[in-house]
């Protein structure tokens, strides 16, 4: 991790099983059946599935000086950033995020970490 940098991850098996990590350190918790469909459910309607992998990644355009256009990726590795994996035996999705987060997820994220820490 880079100096500076503040880890969150969730991992969420579809068993019911998850993990929690923060500040490198993890935290394993359990879901009923119930709650796992529950979660899923709330996955699918903040569209979840569909979101991209990384929103730590700024993109812009830009015209070169011979009249040609480009394209920059400009990642942003040192930023804090948050990682939610769900995870099934045969299908695995995650999202890395920072201060560009879709805020639906971060509200689902903050939930579970708060349920966690009960």
């Amino acid at each position: 991790m880079i100096k500076g940098s503040t880890k969150k991850q969730i991992i969420i098996s579809g068993n019911g099983s998850s993990i929690i990590e923060l500040k490198g350190k993890e935290q394993p918790f359990k879901y009923s059946s119930t709650e796992v469909v529950a979660l899923i459910n709330s996955f699918y309607k903040i569209r979840f599935f569909d979101l991209p992998t990384h929103y730590n990644t700024s993109f812009s355009v830009f015209l070169n000086n011979d009249g040609s256009v480009g394209t920059r990726a400009l990642r942003m590795m040192d930023s804090a950033n948050t990682t939610i994996c769900f995870s099934l035996p045969t299908y695995k999705k995650c999202v890395n995020y920072g201060k560009d987060k879709p805020y639906e997820l971060e509200n689902l994220v903050q939930a579970i970490f708060n349920k966690a820490a009960q």
